[in-house]
């Protein structure tokens, strides 16, 4: 499961997640309000992914990608 902390102003969140060392481009949860995500069970390999915060006034700008390895 991936989690962030919430973002001051955020009304939901945009997750990215792709195997590789990123960056992160497809998304796989849309308009999420919480601030996990289950990205399942996952076979060995690199995984990127990226959370981007959204309010009324559109999409957070900057956002990092995050990498880790599934042993």
């Amino acid at each position: 499961t991936l989690s962030w902390p919430s973002a001051v102003g955020a009304s939901s969140y945009d997750v990215y997640f792709d195997p590789g060392s990123g960056p992160a481009t497809t998304p796989v949860s849309l308009a999420q309000t919480g601030t996990t995500y289950s990205a399942g069970v996952l076979t060995s390999g690199n995984y990127a992914w990226k959370v981007v915060p959204k309010n009324v006034f559109g999409d957070a700008v900057g956002c990092s990608d995050w990498t880790f390895t599934v042993t």
